[in-house]
């Protein structure tokens, strides 16, 4: 497959006229390793995007980070962009500290575009929680994730439409989602979609068989290894077969009570990808982290160590 030219995740989609004015925020993390300790250094940030220090609960090797958006939710005029940088050998595991929420917007969108880059030797693990698109909410999300050949990731993207437990529909606004991942400058897997209800129901993808099928929590698990290209596929292949083997008991630890999700698991170009499809944002958060539990040993030889801020 040759390189592409496109850089895909860049343009904002088209959006109403004219669009609100907003909060512009900013944040640019860099790590690197040094004296065997994974380092972040140059911190840059602008509008209402943080990050608090370090922690090392696993040792000086690897960096926990959690990512802070103080104002809690975007709305339309909204654009936030975070851009990190993961240098050769350096080790990173990032999350958020509560769910992102996208607010109800009468017009324009809330733009938010993820940068994540990760060298040789590194690996990055991208644990954000769950984003809740609010009923009417207007929003254009992309994240990138480019990868070196010898670069490891693992990491999730949780969307929930609407507020099912309030008993909130997603039946207006619109959600326009790209997740992309590339090594070298290839494309592995390119995911877009445009997730909003129709007024004619056999072409609501929101409610069709075909579609969500009324399922407003969709989920999406990503293991990528650190083989060079030749052998990424052998290294993906025997991750797959792994959770084939142990799909029933990590099934049925993760989900008690649901039968009403959907889930797969697959191979595409080396990366084992899991889908969720359900009604449950705590089931399937419990389905990945059964997933994380099983491969990350294998992809970065430790044991998990849930971030803290999970349990507050």
């Amino acid at each position: 497959m040759s390189s592409l030219t496109v850089q895909p995740c860049s343009a904002p989609a088209a959006v109403d006229s004219p669009q609100p004015a907003g909060w512009k925020a900013s944040l640019d993390l860099h790590f690197v390793r040094s004296d065997g300790c994974t380092k972040l250094v140059r911190p840059v940030h602008s509008g209402p995007l943080r990050v608090q220090r370090p922690f090392y609960p696993e040792g000086r090797e690897l960096s926990h980070v959690y990512v802070l958006h103080p104002p809690g939710g975007i709305v339309a005029g909204d654009e936030l962009r975070i851009n990190i940088a993961v240098a050769q050998d350096a080790h990173a595991l990032l999350t958020t500290p509560g769910a992102g929420k996208l607010y109800r917007s009468a017009a324009g969108v809330a733009l938010v575009r993820q940068s994540l880059s990760v060298a040789r030797g590194a690996s990055l693990e991208w644990f954000p929680q769950e984003t809740i698109a609010f009923n009417g909410a207007r929003a254009d999300m992309a994240t990138r994730i480019a990868l070196q050949s010898g670069a490891t990731f693992i990491g999730w993207d949780l969307i929930c439409l609407g507020r099912p437990r309030a008993g909130e529909i997603f039946s207006s606004g619109a959600l326009r989602t790209a997740v992309e991942l590339w090594r070298d400058d290839l494309p592995l897997w390119i995911d877009r979609g445009l997730l909003a209800p129709h007024a004619d129901s056999a072409r609501d993808i929101l409610r069709q068989p075909w579609g969500l099928h009324d399922s407003p929590v969709l989920g999406t698990f990503f293991a990528v290894p650190a083989s060079a290209n030749d052998g990424a596929h052998e290294s993906g292949q025997q991750l797959l077969t792994l959770v084939r083997e142990q799909w029933s008991e990590v099934l049925a630890a993760a989900v008690e009570h649901s039968t009403t999700r959907r889930c797969s698991v697959t191979l595409v170009d080396g990366v084992l990808v899991c889908r969720y499809l359900g009604h449950s944002t705590e089931e399937v958060r419990a389905l990945f982290m059964k997933l994380w539990a099983l491969l990350r040993p294998l992809l970065i030889g430790r044991a998990i160590c849930p971030p803290r801020v999970w349990n507050t």
